[in-house]
């Protein structure tokens, strides 16, 4: 290497340093029965909450890998009080945003590794009763990107009985639409100048249907269409060290290498062991972050059973017929798992264990 590159090299480290923005509460803000507990796989502080069952001793135990830019409040529900109630130990790990040397973590891929095998949290692994994954959006990306790996997927087998993955993302619906993109990518590039913070999502969805309302009504489309390409113009710059600090660039780069795994995944299939594994995806109708149509690819290729709910990014949060699925799901991955009770309130309906999976009036697994 020569002494000019070894310069340009340093200066490059020196300013571009290692970048994990995190969005989480102090320990002592924790809601009652919830527990923090120190947390570091490769080597970043991220933590765990523990939100402890009600019951002595938990009859379950579910480890949730969060989405893109979540924090606990998002997870602190009604639904996963409920869950604490019917006997469920619950671990939220919340992913790190991504900064400016993302490819380091690969996605944040490294991550959830470390916490499904070679590290957990203490007490992360429980033995003597059926151990699940739940995945959101990213977190739910992420478990599938590990599973590629046949070790890894026999692993999980012998220690989980099996994972949830709710609406795991691998692309926004809107890309495959270049009007809806365009859009979709106006919503990034308000957003650009902030390198974090909130960012309504939902606003891209009133925009569409505004959108949709005027070509309906007979309005100036070209007009709207050539103003929204000209203020995403900046879409189309590369993916950069400096760019993916910002909100619009970590919301590409997801997009982007949520594309590249997809189309592995539809070239390659899936291990063996991974598609042994029970495994159900969830996906919203009005979901405008994760486009279904991925989803049921990953599904069908992972031999997993996929539902759509009418609801939008978290259907398990949105929809009481996904709630109650899910709680059948986990039911049939351990042989209807009958020691759990399922509590009347919080939008969670009583189901008997000897209720039959199938129903004419509700979803079914298959």
């Amino acid at each position: 290497m020569n002494e000019a590159k070894k310069n340009i090299d340093a200066a490059t480290t020196t300013a571009v340093p290692l970048i994990y923005l995190l969005s989480r509460p102090e320990p002592s803000d924790i809601p009652k029965n919830w527990e923090y507990i120190d947390y570091n796989p490769t080597g970043i502080e991220i933590g765990c909450y523990r939100a402890h069952a009600y019951s002595n001793r938990p009859l379950s135990k579910i480890t949730l890998i969060s989405g893109f830019k979540a924090d606990m409040e998002d997870y602190d529900t009604p639904q996963l009080r409920a869950l604490q109630r019917s006997g469920i130990e619950i671990d939220i790990i919340l992913l790190p945003d991504p900064g400016p040397q993302i490819g380091y973590l690969r996605d944040n891929k490294e991550i959830v590794r470390e916490l499904l095998t070679s590290t957990p949290p203490s007490g992360g692994l429980k033995l003597g009763i059926p151990n699940f994954i739940f995945g959101h959006s990213l977190g739910g990306r992420a478990f599938i990107a590990n599973m590629l790996d046949e070790d890894f997927a026999k692993e999980i087998n012998n220690n989980y009985a099996g994972a949830v993955l709710i609406a795991p993302h691998f692309s926004s619906p809107y890309r495959s639409t270049p009007v809806l993109n365009t859009i979709y990518n106006t919503y990034c590039t308000i957003f650009s100048n902030k390198s974090y913070g909130e960012a309504p999502l939902d606003w891209v969805l009133s925009a569409t249907e505004k959108f949709r309302n005027m070509i309906k009504t007979g309005g100036n489309k070209d007009c709207l269409r050539e103003d929204y390409q000209e203020k995403s113009k900046v879409t189309v710059s590369p993916i950069t060290t400096q760019n993916t600090a910002t909100t619009h660039g970590q919301i590409l780069y997801s997009n982007i290498q949520g594309e590249k795994l997809w189309r592995k995944i539809q070239e390659n299939g899936a291990p063996k062991a991974a598609r042994d594994l029970p495994m159900v995806m969830l996906g919203g109708s009005k979901d405008f972050v994760s486009s279904k149509n991925h989803i049921i690819d990953v599904a069908r290729e992972f031999d997993a059973a996929f539902y759509e709910f009418d609801s939008y990014h978290n259907p398990f949060l949105e929809s009481r017929e996904a709630q109650k699925l899910i709680i059948k799901a986990m039911r049939q991955m351990t042989n209807n798992w009958s020691r759990m009770t399922i509590p009347t309130s919080d939008s969670i309906i009583e189901l008997k264990h000897n209720q039959p999976v199938s129903s004419t009036n509700e979803p079914t697994m298959e």
